[in-house]
């Protein structure tokens, strides 16, 4: 129903990182700013977290929708 909150997974930053494949994917027009500043060589992991996933020592893989 919809008093029914949503289900989640919360996973801290270590086994995120060490994951051997990570998946993220963005889509819609409001997320074009945030994923061409965390696809830049210089992206500010403080200001879009996802950018520390370029820490990763596994298969890190985008999906994104065009825009």
């Amino acid at each position: 129903t919809a008093a029914d909150p949503p289900i989640r997974l919360t996973l801290t930053w270590p086994p995120l990182i060490g994951a051997s494949r990570i998946f993220v994917m963005a889509a819609g027009p409001e997320k074009q700013a945030a994923l061409e500043h965390v696809l830049a060589p210089n992206a500010d992991a403080e200001r879009y977290p996802a950018a520390a996933l370029r820490a990763a020592t596994g298969r890190l893989t985008w999906w994104a929708a065009r825009l």
